[in-house]
């Protein structure tokens, strides 16, 4: 328990502060999973989008400093060498819809 005023307030900041900072990382965790889901199909436009949309949300964690700057860029890492190694193995672009 706090004895001073302002301790209480950084107790109470803190707490706010982790509710808000574990919300951002699972989005996070989100955006990789789904990137990693796109990754397991054909579909390379859907995979690169969901990359993009994953490396973005990255690197606002690692600037705010939620996920390590290091855990980033080796998270980074490891997607694109799936995207790399999903457009090696032969995935095709999805097909452009048909003009009407």
């Amino acid at each position: 328990m706090p004895n001073l005023r302002a301790s209480a307030k950084k107790v109470r900041q803190a707490e706010k502060h982790a509710i808000h900072n574990r919300s951002i990382r699972s989005a996070t965790r989100t955006h990789v999973r789904r990137f990693i889901e796109a990754a397991q199909g054909a579909d390379v436009e859907k995979a690169r989008g969901e990359l993009a949309l994953a490396f973005k949300r990255l690197d606002k964690t690692a600037k705010t400093h939620i996920f390590h700057r290091n855990f980033v860029r080796r998270k980074k890492s490891a997607l694109q060498r799936k995207f790399n190694e999903m457009i090696k193995r032969g995935a095709v672009p999805a097909p452009a819809p048909a003009a009407t």
